[in-house]
């Protein structure tokens, strides 16, 4: 059984702490302040068992107006609340707001208590009974047993103890798959220990000796050491109660209303996209762009709300907001928060975080649709869904467990499993161990990709393949690389498309030459008719060929070369394939029956000039046919002699 944590909440002076000195022997009343005063100003804490064993501890909250942001960061980490009214006062202005506080931070279960039932006789009480069911309708707290007990008697003491058992055995569990977070309610230091923070696991687990992040301001610290329950423990789980003493922090870095978390769990930000809520009870619109005061676990910050759907939100109505604030707040998915007016400070709405935004919503942006459609999904409480609305979002970049977690407060496990889900189900494809992309993207990807070489090959008719680099670089330059190299296996394994190393082609895709293409090819055979094995440039056949469209002429003979009837040697200039054959005959003759040959040798024996014979020697060499050794050529290895190629002329 894990402990479970309770609040109280009631007006200022209805008994709330003599009722957990009751049940716990703990006066909560721990500053010097609130003993003279005889009223709670801050929250405190007591720790006690229930009649099944359980442990529990109780969170005291302040009642009074003036003190009503000290409730909030009580009850913000609450499991149930133990909801107190004075049977001498009945409801009063702060039961009211309590009660509306209670169920806009979702609180489920709970019992009411009627105090000082001493101070009264029966028919006052019967009356205060009656205007408290009144004030419990419509509140999370409705159908919750009202119990009437006295802290100076001990009358009902007893009958708390088992309903609180009771309830705290349906308390819903907690989702442990979300990464370690504990909103901080509390900071002190304790000699030769250092600095230490108290407040409600509201995710995950942690260990001593774990490395966690303070936020905002992502100052990183070690946990020294943790005490439950007056008790040294080695770990801490979602719902506990909790010290932790941190190390190399000092006291003044840390203060209520951070976020003790994992690392890079958080994002520390001044917008906050939420699903907000006005209460009923308030008396006129909220006006998109009205300041309020905005809590979140136990953190605080002025801010401006700004619609997103709507101008205005009448009582009673909620929509999607984005919260503008003045400081930096860590909030997490899922957590829920409350705003209150400046002026006068009163309870307006509250509601819960849908994600720390990255960027200003704006009504007639070209992002407000997205956006939008995102906030929906995650306003669902599908956690599938957020992630492959989440996917979808990020495009042809994709995901990291690592983004998700973040973005969703969960553990990198956690992240990872949903992720791996949605490959299962064909929703997400995977081209790396830690990458994932929606498989809508990816398809859409691979249909582009096979569109843009269909298009390169209306544009180039005559080149055959295309490198895969280039049509990357113009459609998809933000693309992993791993995710591009999964996106043409896929298409290859499709017989969508053929992949030669670092190229890309139409399966059977045959280039065809125009009638004037073929004429030019042919003039280009001629041009080679008269010049045995010396090499042209690619200049010297266009001047040759066709001087008006020197640009056609080097696309054939481009062509020629990717075909293999042209061969370009290792300085630019080109000779027919057929006619390398021929000069590799002649060397490697040569070299068997001499055992090397020199520069000048190749010369006559290619008929030609020494820089020509030289750029051939060197074609040889890059080939791995010869090899140099010194101003000497030598076969490099036992060499089959090369097929002669393909006449030009009759290509």
């Amino acid at each position: 059984m894990r402990n479970v944590v309770v609040g109280t909440a009631g007006h200022v002076d209805h008994g709330k702490t003599a009722l957990i000195k009751q049940l716990t022997g703990v006066d909560t009343d721990r500053l010097p302040e609130e003993r003279a005063r005889g009223m709670s100003i801050d929250i405190g804490l007591a720790s006690g068992a229930l009649p099944s064993g359980r442990a529990i501890d109780f969170v005291d909250v302040p009642g009074h107006e003036r003190f009503i942001r000290n409730m909030l960061c009580g009850v913000s980490g609450i499991d149930a609340a133990m909801f107190v009214v004075a049977a001498d006062d009945g409801p009063m202005p702060q039961t009211e707001e309590h009660l509306d506080i209670l169920t806009l931070l979702g609180v489920e279960r709970g019992l009411v208590v009627m105090t000082k039932i001493d101070m009264v006789d029966d028919e006052l009480l019967s009356m205060a009974i009656d205007e408290t069911r009144e004030a419990l309708a419509g509140t999370a707290l409705e159908d919750a047993p009202i119990v009437r007990a006295s802290a100076k008697t001990g009358q009902g003491i007893e009958e708390i103890a088992g309903l609180l058992d009771e309830i705290c055995a349906h308390v819903r569990p907690r989702d442990e798959t979300r990464a370690f977070r504990l909103p901080i309610d509390r900071v002190f230091s304790v000699p030769g220990a250092g600095t230490v923070v108290t407040g409600t696991v509201a995710a995950g687990v942690v260990l001593v000796g774990e490395t966690l992040r303070l936020y905002p301001g992502e100052l990183e610290t070690r946990v020294r050491g943790m005490q439950s329950h007056g008790e040294d423990v080695q770990c801490a789980q979602v719902g506990d109660r909790v010290g932790v003493n941190l190390h190399g922090v000092e006291p003044d870095q840390v203060a209520r209303g951070m976020t003790l978390a994992a690392p890079g769990s958080l994002s520390s930000t001044h917008l906050v996209n939420v699903k907000l809520t006005y209460l009923p009870r308030n008396s006129g619109p909220l006006v998109s762009g009205q300041r309020v005061h905005v809590y979140a676990g136990t953190g605080e910050a002025v801010g401006r709300v700004v619609l997103m759907e709507r101008s205005v939100l009448l009582p009673g109505e909620d929509g999607l907001a984005q919260l503008r604030l003045e400081k930096r707040l860590a909030p997490a998915p899922d957590d829920v928060f409350v705003v209150r007016s400046l002026s006068p400070l009163a309870t307006i709405g509250g509601g819960v975080v849908l994600e720390a935004a990255a960027r200003r919503y704006r009504v007639h942006h070209p992002s407000a649709r997205a956006i939008l459609q995102l906030l929906r999904t995650m306003d669902g409480g599908g956690r599938a869904e957020a992630v492959s609305k989440v996917l979808a979002d990020s495009a042809l970049a994709g995901c990291r467990p690592t983004d998700i977690a973040q973005r969703l407060a969960l553990t990198e496990n956690a992240a990872r499993h949903v992720l791996e889900m949605l490959v299962q189900q064909s929703a997400a494809v995977q081209p790396a161990p830690d990458l994932f992309v929606s498989a809508r993207v990816f398809g859409r990807l691979k249909d582009d990709i096979c569109d843009a070489v269909e298009r390169r090959c209306r544009a180039h008719p005559l080149e055959a393949s295309f490198p895969a680099e280039d049509i990357r670089t113009r459609m998809a330059r933000e693309l992993p690389r791993e995710a591009w190299t999964h996106a043409l296996a896929e298409l290859a394994a499709e017989d969508r498309l053929t992949v030669k190393g670092s190229h890309v082609a139409l399966p059977g895709y045959v280039p065809v030459l125009s009638p004037r293409q073929k004429e030019t090819m042919e003039l280009i055979g001629r041009t080679f008719a008269a010049t045995g094995l010396r090499p042209l440039w690619s200049s010297d056949i266009c001047e040759s060929v066709d001087r008006r469209s020197p640009q056609q002429v080097k696309t054939l003979i481009d062509f020629l070369i990717s075909r293999g009837d042209l061969t370009r040697l290792a300085n630019g200039a080109v000779l027919p394939a057929d006619r390398v054959g021929t000069a590799i005959e002649l060397v490697t003759d040569h070299i068997s029956e001499r055992g090397r040959i020199t520069l000048p040798e190749a010369r006559d024996l290619f008929g030609i000039g020494r820089h020509p014979a030289q750029w051939i020697l060197e074609h040889m060499d890059s080939r791995g046919i010869t090899k140099r050794v010194g101003d000497e050529r030598v076969l490099n290895a036992p060499t089959s002699r090369a097929a002669p190629g393909i006449p030009l002329a009759s290509a």
